[in-house]
């Protein structure tokens, strides 16, 4: 008997043996790699995949540097094989129920114990668990891992089912795999196979703990109603009559304990009271209470017990008809809350190996998001990843992992869906940062847009309009679900309803002037290339590779034209530096304007549209790509300016005509009263028009401040700066806002002078920069990683000092400044 499970059996069985560690690795099957491989053995490493296992024992070489990916292709047609031994116990071999566990399996693949099969495996996000008793003895016990080639699988079902239309190779739509290891436009094929979750024996006396879930269905003044869902197995014979569970929540201050009879499946309203609601980091604390669940034998004593982690919070989303058309907003705890975020891929091509989720969501809060999309041709992620947004208040937008394709429905790829969608909706779902389940990433709006024939007809349709919303509702009622990412009924990408995507800009070549005529609703992907940072190119070039026209440069950006529309928008923006390392700088300035662009328009549009997510926060390998963090955890301007235009209080200034209009949004929570003081200054700081307003802003809110005519001061030379002073007394700015009126190619920098000045701190060290100039992109060439300078690529107002904290390892006694966008303009 086979059992697919949710839950982390470490945890709630009452003994159990780590498989963990090394194994043996061999090639199999009968391609001429595999026969010249075949009597070697390489060492593995589970979690682990071939790939990095091949570049450890040195056969094949690291696919990210140079041209290597297309070395190493020959994996993906090849057989593998994974081995070792155990040891059994007398003791263990008394337990009435041993579990053969695999967490993940990637991905098509015959499991043997002692050289019976006992598991066939075909899908790579699903916990595989067989029980083992008849095949395991005491003493060595051997187990072998047979995993086929997902290429051949996977054109194997094609042939029998029929091609269907897809984005990419066809084939991949058969196969429950990790669709961006077939390539993608941002990263590589790197199709793996591997053990890439962890693997237990599993020892069970009598009754475990199968699921659980709680869920909140309502939060008020501290008190909250709960339902606690669970599912019991029995393995002794015994039977779960008469048996307990209790269920304790706590922190650090107390606990509320529920007991109560279990059967096969218990549903269970709870009351508890004295509960701090989970907030996102910006409205609030995002407060974790601890969760044990424990079976109880006759006498009382825990049998078997399962313990996670869980918040309170109602989460909605609000979908009501207006004028426009009809509303996409998120609701957490009864509050509206303006979504501004960044879309997630893996961290990886080789996902054993990541082990960076804290930092890079932690660099998620930093910059002022409230939310992270987990798009739909990755994996569900690991739960670190949604442990680190439970800690740091950050929402998830959770796709299934469908991605720019139609999808089969004959019954075997049915059942691996249901079985996948019902195991990972009930064990993502404990995370109180999950808002919103979503069917498939693109795939409607793809289908419509290359067929013209409406979305219910696509192959797959029942799939995200009906399967997978049904498991949503049975398994995780709380949390909405929405059948595709873009989506709005007869136009999967409408701007009057539902949620958008906006390619228009960069993919298309229009310019990012374009955001500004978009009145989405809700917008989950929009975005703009650059390079990566010059640290992480050296990663994986030579010295004659540092050209961005070079063959090995151009191999490093996947899509089609990539490096073209780089250069078609450098040109249209900046006067194009010479230098390499300004050119980079230049294209991530570029990046991160056009960006700010979008943002800025939809923020200002609040309410009417209630989110953005750009795409995308992070990458795979080093690439240049529309991410804000490389694959080396470097970030590029996009980074430092989305911590910008994604403060809670945000000025901003736009042109009209003949005019400016200055905007401020306030997502807080607080009303602001205080003075907007507006300057247009020239490049040199002498003020050519000075203004002070008095303002009072709700909370939560947008508003029109100011509306000056501009047509004398549109020249070459002549910026606005604004800010806003909350307390006249302290003088505190909340924010402030650079804007110049002209493209940055037209605009006159003069070459500025710039004091610096370091100062040693206990754990960090602040550096103080003055101009005589007014100076944009400042750019610090510190190969910092995340989280190590507070700032970067910045403004410099004229003898206004600026502050930025740096608290990386490299001393800065000669501290370098750069000023790319007048790269080669000279001191004269």
């Amino acid at each position: 008997m086979t059992i697919k499970k949710v839950s982390m059996m470490k945890e709630e069985t009452t003994h159990a043996i780590s498989l963990d560690g090394e194994w043996r690795l061999r090639a199999i099957g009968k391609s001429p790699k595999a026969i010249e491989l075949s009597e070697s053995i390489i060492k593995a490493n589970v979690p682990g995949t071939v790939h990095t296992d091949l570049m450890s024992a040195g056969v094949i070489p690291d696919p990210f540097y140079r041209d290597n990916e297309s070395k190493v292709q020959w994996v993906e047609d090849t057989d593998w094989e994974y081995s070792r031994e155990f040891e059994l116990s007398q003791e263990d071999a008394l337990f009435p129920g041993i579990y053969l566990t695999f967490e993940g399996i990637d991905t098509v693949a015959d499991v043997f114990l002692n050289n019976k099969r006992v598991l066939h495996a075909q899908n790579m996000f699903v916990t595989h668990r067989v029980r083992v008793d008849r095949f395991i003895r005491i003493g060595t016990n051997s187990v072998r891992v047979v995993i086929h080639s997902p290429k051949a699988f996977a054109i194997r079902r094609e042939k029998k089912y029929g091609r269907i239309f897809a984005e990419l190779d066809s084939y991949r739509v058969h196969i429950r795999k990790a669709q961006y290891s077939f390539g993608w436009d941002w990263g590589p094929r790197l199709a793996t196979s591997g053990i890439w979750r962890n693997v237990h024996l599993d020892f069970v006396k009598d009754v475990f703990v199968e699921d659980v879930h709680l869920s909140t269905l309502e939060i008020r003044q501290g008190k909250v109603k709960a339902l606690f869902m669970g599912k019991f197995q029995s393995v002794s014979g015994a039977g779960l009559r008469g048996r307990q569970v209790r269920v304790s929540v706590f922190n650090d201050k107390r606990s509320q304990d529920f007991v109560f009879p279990i059967g096969p499946s218990v549903k269970k309203e709870l009351s508890l009271s004295g509960i701090e609601a989970w907030w996102t980091h910006d409205f609030g604390d995002p407060e974790l209470y601890g969760v044990k669940v424990e079976v109880l034998d006759r006498n009382d004593d825990d049998v078997s017990t399962r313990n996670f982690r869980t918040g309170f919070r109602t989460i909605r989303l609000l979908r009501e008809g207006d004028r426009i058309g009809e509303s996409f907003i998120f609701e957490l705890n009864g509050r509206r809350i303006f979504i501004k975020g960044a879309d997630w891929i893996p961290s990886d091509s080789f996902l054993p190996r990541v082990d960076d989720y804290r930092v890079l969501v932690k660099a998620a809060c930093d910059a002022n998001m409230n939310m992270l999309r987990v798009w739909g041709g990755g994996v569900y992620e690991d739960e670190r990843f949604y442990n680190a947004c439970d800690e740091n208040g950050i929402l998830v937008w959770q796709d299934f992992m469908f991605a720019c394709a139609s999808y089969p429905e004959y019954d075997a790829f049915l059942g691996e869906v249901e079985a996948e969608a019902t195991e990972n909706v009930g064990r993502i779902s404990n995370h109180p940062c999950v808002a919103v389940f979503c069917g498939n990433n693109e795939s409607e709006w793809i289908w419509q847009t290359k067929t013209g024939r409406p979305v219910d007809e696509m192959p797959g349709a029942a799939i995200f309009d009906k399967k997978l919303r049904q498991i949503v509702k049975k398994v995780s009622p709380e949390i909405s679900y929405w059948r595709s990412s873009p989506f709005g009924g007869r136009n999967p990408n409408s701007q009057s309803e539902g949620n958008h995507h906006q390619w228009e800009v960069w993919s298309a070549f229009k310019s990012p002037a374009e955001y500004r005529k978009n009145t989405a609703r809700f917008v989950t992907e929009f975005g703009f290339q650059a390079p990566p940072s010059l640290a992480t190119i050296d990663s994986f070039t030579e010295p004659m590779d540092c050209d961005m026209q070079s063959k090995i440069i151009r191999l490093h950006n996947k899509q089609i034209e990539g490096t073209e529309r780089l250069y078609r928008f450098l040109s249209g923006e900046v006067k194009m530096a010479k230098d390499f390392k300004d050119v980079v700088s230049q294209m991530q300035l570029v990046q991160a304007k056009a960006t700010k662009t979008g943002v800025e328009h939809w923020r200002t549009r609040k309410w009417k549209t209630a989110g953005t997510i750009f795409w995308q926060l992070n990458d795979c390998w080093p690439v240049s790509s529309w991410s804000a963090v490389d694959y080396h955890k470097r970030p590029k301007a996009l980074y430092y300016w989305a911590k910008n235009f994604y403060k809670p209080v945000k000025l901003v200034i736009e042109d009209e005509a003949d005019h400016a209009r200055v905007y401020l949004v306030n997502d807080t929570m607080e009303t602001i009263s205080g003075e907007l003081i507006t300057s247009v200054m020239d490049v040199r700081g002498n003020i050519l028009m000075n203004s002070t307003k008095k303002i009072f802003m709700r909370a939560n809110s947008v508003a029109s401040l100011d509306k000056f005519p501009m047509s004398e001061f549109r020249k070459e030379d002549v910026f606005v700066h604004a800010h806003v002073v909350v307390n006249s007394s302290t003088g505190k700015t909340v924010d402030e806002e650079e804007h110049i009126l002209v493209p940055w190619l037209d605009f006159r920098f003069e070459m500025p002078h710039v004091q610096v000045h370091v100062k040693e701190e206990k754990e960090s060290m602040l550096v103080q920069l003055k101009s005589d100039r007014f100076i944009q992109g400042v750019f610090l060439p510190l190969n910092e990683k995340v989280g190590e300078l507070s700032d970067n690529f910045f403004s410099l107002v004229p003898n206004v000092e600026k502050f930025v904290r740096y608290s990386g390892t490299r001393t800065l006694d000669r501290l370098q400044v750069r000023f790319p966008l007048i790269a080669d303009l000279k001191l004269g």
